[in-house]
């Protein structure tokens, strides 16, 4: 698939339900396409995070856009989690594609993944957001490396934003009460 049928795809499960009606047919629709994705359609998949689409590509960006490309990469991920990590590794040191790659890897729920998301507690550049979906990359993927990383996210990022300090303290609350 070339950049723009990946596009075209992207947009029209993005956007309103259009010609799939109903949401079962949706849902079912992007099952079937995340299917047909390979490592060539990952590559055009990375490309188009890292180059959005421009106006003359596709009139309007839709709302959803970004999480259908974190679904689609996720979904590639998934089928060889290790491979993938080291090739979407690089894409951590990307500012404009961290906060979608660190959605995709806690969407992997994979301990392997926690290596890759643990190095950015050294970054002193996360912004607010980033720091929520890292809380949340964690939370997914669970285990007690992941407990580890949010107690040292706690202790690391105690004077950010109140929203960043109670998805952390939540999180811990909810794995203490599990075990």
């Amino acid at each position: 698939m070339n950049r723009y049928e990946v596009i075209n795809i992207l947009v029209e499960l993005a956007g309103p339900l259009g010609p799939y009606g109903i949401l079962e047919n949706r849902l079912e629709a992007t099952s079937n396409w995340h299917k047909t994705l390979d490592l060539e359609s990952l590559d055009v998949l990375l490309d188009i995070l890292l180059n959005p689409p421009s106006e003359k590509e596709i009139s309007k960006i839709p709302e959803y856009f970004e999480g259908e490309i974190v679904e689609a990469l996720t979904s590639v991920g998934k089928r060889d989690i290790a491979n993938f990590l080291k090739k979407i590794e690089f894409m951590l040191h990307i500012k404009q594609a961290r906060p979608v790659m660190i959605d995709v890897i806690g969407g992997l729920r994979s301990q392997e993944g926690i290596l890759l998301l643990e190095f950015l507690l050294e970054k002193d550049d996360l912004t607010d957001d980033e720091l929520m979906r890292l809380t949340g990359a964690l939370a997914e993927t669970e285990g007690l490396k992941a407990q580890e990383l949010l107690k040292k996210m706690n202790v690391l990022f105690s004077n950010r934003s109140h929203n960043v300090q109670e998805e952390i303290e939540t999180w811990l609350k909810y794995f203490s009460e599990k075990t």
